[in-house]
């Protein structure tokens, strides 16, 4: 075990740098090849598919590298295909059998890799590298055929200046888009227990193009110690995006009970015995389409790892970043003067986001046996783009979301056809600041007999200036037809985007580890962990229970999961056959617990029962078991073939998303899933061929 561990490290921030770590060519051909099948007969029934829907999948690739011009130009190519068609099984535990059965949801990737080396002379290798990431078409199901494409290209230039001094400098473009169709078009019917219909968030399209620009210089100085120094810079110079996202465009109906026996004669026009005061209806009027928006990031750094004697390494270092066009600092809102959270020109881009980093790993015997370890650190977020967009858009004029209380969900309807109701949408509220964590952390590192090492470590983050969403215009009708007026009259709903969440996450994390050595393999993971905020995400699940009163939404957080364990390793069998196995334990993980209806008035659903914390439902467990036999053997000295065999999920236990639970306290099916987020008991052949 080595006696020194570095903690934090200045060099990382909140940038979405992409490394992509590929095999590079050398002056011998080197290549391999794979194929891997899943099918319907190889698979079992899933907790809620009556029958086994068809399901088939195949996995493909295969790389290739080598000298293009020997000792100096070396090129290496990888392909890899994914082709999976499958059905989507719809089970409503008998509420709505007119719904339930399958439907298709076709799967389709594509990755390619293609890096080329070039040493121009000794000391300066040269890469240049592409890296296309296609995803999705067409992904295809009841609700939406989506399309993902990811296309980068990468050059990086290494020149080692001196013996110890090496200066790294890269150019990336990378290009991302998204787009989400719906199916079917028509109204979107949202049930206590199934979403029917178009889906709400279609059409959707996001493209976003970055350019960046970094560069690592590093170097070493003997000053009381050796002293490993790097310092840097990170520009993103132009990030641009193009997008449309058109929500709830074709108008959803909300429901606060089921309907088992609701009809539908086409796709906008359905017929409900529900009175009217159990469901309302929201339509989007106008277009969220924009075209070339530009944000920029800078960040710079330098690191300083001091190995002050041979026990003790002190890791040293700060960065700064800084960022632009997220929020809009400075724009002017089409209804300023309505509010006073119109006001956006009095925004201003948060300049004093400085992290410092510091670390230290003593060896307190010397002799690289244990090591005690610590460190801290400030790591400041990236504002979602979605934000700035979302205020821009969603601002009451350009787009906006209007309330309507139609007597049957029909869009001819004649709720629909009066004058429009008072503009509602979305807002940047009050100060905006750079959302940003403070991290400790403080372990020990034991080296066991028989090559085993043990770790354990405590884990404290602290999120400060998170994003969050509050309601700041409330207004609605409470299950007594008690009505509630707006603060601001002539407005409709406005959800605030603001940074005012703050969230702890807690967790002591125990490790074992051991190499393979004597046919055995192993590492071993528990932690045991806390997550608590005011939020859990700006879009889901929304606004607070009271927008006045925000921190009495403190509870869980949605990814809070108490314990998890996970045991993974390789064992060489007799016969030259090795197994391959991971098994992962995990508690339930929360969702919201509600009453169905707008208790207090404000025009959201988010209302709980008397003494119901938030997020206080828990999920079942998850457990999972998947394992792999392989037995490799050689064809001459350069060839070796082999064959595995998989089986996911071995045990077949249903593993039930957490975020399908259903938290209506009034509906029949309150606390039950109806999605899974692992398959069923899954068998997969596959070969793999190297040479």
């Amino acid at each position: 075990m080595a006696p020194v561990e570095k903690i934090v490290n200045a060099k990382e921030g909140r940038t979405p740098f992409i490394n992509v770590v590929t095999k590079s060519g050398t002056n011998t051909l080197h290549g391999s090849g794979f194929l891997l099948y899943r099918q319907k007969d190889l698979q079992a029934n899933g907790f809620f598919e009556k029958t086994k829907p068809d399901f088939n999948r195949e996995q493909f690739g295969g790389a290739l590298g080598g000298a293009l011009i020997r000792d100096k130009t070396f090129g290496f190519y990888a392909i890899e295909r994914n082709r999976q068609q499958k059905s989507q099984t719809v089970d409503t535990g008998g509420v709505y059998p007119q719904f339930e059965g399958s439907s298709p949801a076709p799967f389709r990737d594509l990755l390619r890799v293609t890096k080329f080396n070039r040493f121009m002379n000794n000391l300066k290798p040269t890469s240049l590298g592409t890296n296309l990431l296609y995803g999705g078409p067409p992904a295809e199901n009841a609700f939406q055929k989506a399309t993902n494409e990811n296309i980068s290209w990468q050059a990086i230039q290494t020149s080692l200046l001196s013996s110890r001094t090496l200066n790294q400098f890269t150019a990336q473009f990378n290009r991302f888009m998204n787009n989400l169709k719906p199916t079917s078009l028509g109204i979107n019917l949202r049930f206590p227990s199934i979403v029917i219909g178009q889906n709400a968030s279609t059409p959707q399209n996001v493209q976003q193009d970055r350019l960046q620009f970094r560069d690592d210089f590093s170097t070493q100085a003997n000053w009381h110690g050796l002293h490993s120094i790097k310092f840097g810079v990170d520009l993103n110079p132009r990030i641009k995006y193009n997008a449309l996202f058109d929500l709830v465009k074709n108008t959803s109906i909300f429901f606060s009970v089921d309907d088992p026996g609701i009809t539908c004669s086409s796709t906008t026009s359905c017929t409900t015995t529900l009175p009217p005061s159990d469901f309302f209806a929201l339509r989007g009027i106008g277009s969220t389409k924009e075209q070339g928006s530009i944000a920029w990031q800078m960040a710079y750094y330098v690191q300083d790892d001091w190995k002050v004697s041979r026990r003790l390494t002190v890791n040293l270092g700060v960065r700064y970043e800084f960022e632009s066009g997220f929020i809009d600092a400075g724009f002017k809102q089409p209804l300023e003067g309505a509010a006073p959270f119109f006001d956006s020109r009095t925004r201003k881009n948060p300049r004093l986001s400085f992290g410092p980093r510091i670390g230290f790993a003593y060896d307190p015997a010397g002799n690289g046996r244990t090591v005690i370890r610590g460190g801290y650190g400030i790591y400041y977020d990236s504002t979602p783009w979605e934000v700035g967009y979302i205020d821009r858009t969603f601002n009451g004029v350009k787009y906006f979301i209007d309330a309507f209380f139609p007597a049957q969900p029909d869009v001819n309807d004649p709720a629909f056809q009066g004058p429009l109701p008072s503009p509602g949408g979305f807002a940047v509220d009050g100060k905006v600041s750079q959302p940003y964590t403070h991290q400790w952390s403080a372990g020990i590192g034991q080296q066991l007999p028989w090559g085993i090492v043990l770790d354990a470590s405590y884990v404290h983050i602290l999120g400060i200036h998170g994003w969050m969403t509050r309601e700041l215009n409330p207004q609605g009708t409470k299950p007594d037809g008690t009505v509630v007026p707006p603060p601001y009259p002539g407005l409709g709903l406005f959800s605030s985007f603001q940074t005012t969440n703050i969230s702890h996450y807690n967790a002591l994390q125990v490790s074992a580890r051991k190499n393979l050595e004597k046919r055995v393999q192993f590492q071993l993971a528990y932690t045991l962990s806390k997550a608590v905020g005011l939020s859990d995400d700006i879009f889901e699940p929304g606004v607070p229970q009271n927008s006045n009163n925000i921190f009495a939404d403190k509870g869980p957080t949605l990814r809070d999961a108490r314990h998890r364990f996970v045991l993974s390793g390789i064992v060489r069998l007799p016969l030259g056959i090795e197994t391959s196995n991971i098994v992962a334990l995990q508690s339930g993980r929360p969702y919201n617990i509600t009453t169905g209806t707008d208790d207090n008035g404000d025009g959201h659903f988010k209302d709980r029962p008397p003494g119901v914390g938030r997020n206080a439902g828990r999920a079942a467990p998850t457990y999972v078991w998947d394992t792999r036999l392989s037995r490799p053997f050689k064809i001459g000295e350069r060839v070796e073939i082999s064959p595995t065999v998989d089986m996911f999920n071995v045990v077949n236990h249903p593993n039930f998303d957490p975020e399908s639970y259903n938290g209506v306290i009034s509906s029949p099916t309150f606390g039950k899933p109806s999605d899974i987020i692992s398959p069923p008991r899954q068998l997969q052949l596959g070969v793999r061929a190297s040479f």
